[in-house]
């Protein structure tokens, strides 16, 4: 008995649901009716341009993560670990608080071989985080990197440099 009267109550729940679907099925449909009398008692028009639009091209300033032929550092990498050796100054402040470990940074090898955009990808410290960024910045023109195309094009570089006492 007790299981007749929950199935009962189970379909009695179904039978409300269906119905108020129903109605605001009704609803949605009368709204769209009226939108769609609106749009032609208007007579509204769809925008187009008035000239054709050119496709877009490869864009100048893009970005890529990745070329066919990636940025190399004149004399190779041994070449660029040696140069930011010379160059990078370990910061007092840092050196009296013992901070180091490994700042990230990210940069753009434009198409002209050129350093630009850099930026700490992971950084430990701030004055860790200047230094990596200062060295970046007095980087030597890099071999561009190169498209399938064999076209240069503007690459991300990553870098790590660590700093350890």
């Amino acid at each position: 008995m007790k299981f007749y009267k929950l199935f009962i109550s189970v379909l009695v729940m179904m039978l409300v649901g269906l119905c108020y679907c129903t109605a605001s099925a009704q609803k949605v449909h009368e709204k769209v009716k009226l939108n769609t009398k609106l749009h032609k008692s208007y007579n509204i028009k769809e925008a187009q341009p008035s000239t054709p639009v050119a496709k877009p091209s490869q864009d100048e300033d893009e970005v890529l993560t990745s070329a066919a032929h990636m940025p190399e550092f004149p004399g190779g990498t041994s070449a660029l670990i040696n140069f930011i050796s010379e160059n990078l100054r370990y910061p007092q402040a840092a050196i009296a608080n013992k901070i180091q470990g490994k700042v990230v940074v990210q940069f753009v090898i434009t198409k002209y071989g050129t350093v630009g955009q850099v930026k700490v990808a992971r950084g430990v410290d701030p004055d860790l985080d200047r230094e990596a960024v200062r060295v970046c910045r007095m980087l030597p023109p890099f071999k561009p990197g190169i498209n399938s195309k064999g076209e240069p094009v503007n690459v991300w570089y990553t870098l790590p440099i660590n700093f350890k006492l």
